[in-house]
């Protein structure tokens, strides 16, 4: 038992001390109150009877809360065997005791100031939570641009359309996989006359020939600390590039001179035709990805460029597809 737990244990046998004299002097009040009610006549015995009647009511009204009370402190105590077992022997003394409730009331206030005394000296101090990683490392870029350019759900090799749903995926994954706060990670966007060479030839509506044309574009801001401690972000875009970049290499890649590139929230998803921010919720945005990037890998799959595992016949239902979408010429080579 801790020395606090000694000490409350001590006055739980004064206390009984005290409530069994208590009791017998009530015992002794019970006797008068017995000779008094055998000297009443039938109307008074009646009104006596209704009085002490309600006595009992209070006496077991006061008997339950102070069970309620005693059970607290049993399970605050759990640790003390020796002033449970007190506790529970001065059960029947608390009882006789219950119509001086302010002798009681002391009492118990003070057996639980006493044990929450002991209770606070045996406490264990909680861990202190680890903070949120709010950047990573030049080491760990390196590794997560690598990660996400093999994601084999994320058609790059169809930069056409679709950096908006690719960026979101990104930002999740990145924010899952390598326990960065999701928050700390934006995005980049520009706007403007943009052109990008590719070897990746569609037809169709997006249609190119070695070069895409965009009037924006959008890709992940992942905080990177450097080796003087100061945070920049990477730009995370393998539709583009084969590993990370700073954000003016990004904008530089898009050969309009007069466009500059913004860091934004991570829930802008793109932009209007009038160049505005849309912001999309997490619930939203991921519906939306994921619709645009099978889509886009079914073209994808279809044209050659990615490679995912489907059956021959699901691969000639992703060519017609491909071919009706007008993405697709109909003798694919």
């Amino acid at each position: 038992m801790s020395n606090s737990l000694a000490l409350a244990a001590e006055p739980l046998r004064s206390g009984s001390s005290a409530l069994a004299g208590h009791a017998a002097s009530t015992d002794a009040l019970h006797g008068s109150v017995a000779s008094a009610w055998s000297r009443l006549d039938g109307g008074w015995q009646s009104y006596a009877r209704e009085d002490v009647d309600a006595h009992m009511r209070n006496t077991t009204d006061e008997l339950a809360r102070m069970r309620r009370m005693l059970s607290q402190l049993e399970h605050a105590a759990r640790s003390s065997d020796e002033i449970i077992a007190a506790a529970d022997a001065d059960a029947a003394a608390l009882f006789t005791a219950s119509a001086s409730s302010s002798f009681v009331d002391d009492w118990l206030d003070w057996l639980w100031s006493r044990l929450r005394l002991g209770i606070h000296i045996t406490e264990i101090p909680l861990p202190t939570p680890t903070p949120p990683i709010i950047a990573l490392s030049i080491t760990q870029i390196g590794a997560v641009f690598a990660d996400m350019a093999d994601e084999a759900d994320i058609p790059f090799a169809f930069p056409a359309d679709g950096c908006y749903a690719r960026a979101d995926v990104m930002v999740h994954r990145i924010a899952a996989r390598y326990g960065i706060d999701i928050d700390a990670i934006k995005k980049v966007v520009i706007r403007g006359d943009l052109r990008v060479p590719t070897t990746y030839v569609y037809q169709g509506p997006y249609g190119n020939d070695e070069e895409v044309v965009w009037n924006w574009h959008i890709a992940p801001a992942v905080p990177v600390r450097g080796d003087d401690g100061v945070i920049r972000y990477a730009i995370i875009d393998p539709a583009l590039f084969d590993h990370p970049v700073t954000m003016q290499e990004w904008a530089a890649a898009m050969s309009d001179p007069r466009a500059e590139p913004h860091i934004v929230n991570r829930h802008v998803y793109g932009l209007d035709d009038l160049g505005k921010p849309i912001f999309l919720d997490d619930a939203a945005a991921r519906a939306e990805s994921r619709w645009k990037l099978d889509d886009f890998l079914s073209h994808c799959v279809a044209r050659g460029y990615c490679k995912t595992k489907v059956t021959p016949e699901d691969l000639e239902i992703l060519r017609q597809r491909c071919v009706d979408a007008g993405y697709c010429i109909q003798n694919i080579p």
